[in-house]
């Protein structure tokens, strides 16, 4: 218990038989005991508390889907059907002849140029707002 011997703790006794006095030696030791008896019952309720909690900590392992015991197992499933429903190809938006016009003109061929609507004089000398 703490490291002591049986001479230190002799010595021990002795001191305190001198500083408290024989009559309330007795009180003090009950009351020491007592002391010591609530500790270790403070002791074990924190270790029930935190074995308890520990015992919580994984209710997700519950609710998991049939055939899956490991959430990385349920993470690489769901990979699986991600990449099932991509599209194949390095750069699919690309792909069969798709340009960056085809988006806006999707008749217009890649040679066809669209050119902006022409300015005349009067449109040049208004500001922003139409003045």
């Amino acid at each position: 218990m703490f490291g002591i011997g049986l001479p230190e703790l002799i010595l021990i006794m002795g001191i305190a038989l001198i500083v408290v006095g024989p009559e309330k030696l007795p009180e003090l030791a009950r009351g020491l005991a007592k002391q010591v008896l609530e500790l270790k019952k403070a002791a074990n309720l924190f270790k029930e508390s935190l074995k308890e909690e520990a015992d919580d900590s994984k209710p997700w392992e519950q609710n998991l889907p049939e055939g899956f015991s490991r959430p990385e197992e349920l993470a690489a499933a769901g990979r699986k059907v991600i990449e099932g429903n991509r599209p194949q190809g390095d750069n699919p938006v690309l792909e069969d002849g798709a340009g960056p016009g085809k988006a806006l003109y999707p008749d217009s061929q890649d040679g066809d140029v669209v050119s902006a609507p022409e300015m005349t004089e009067t449109d040049a000398g208004k500001n922003v707002d139409g003045r």
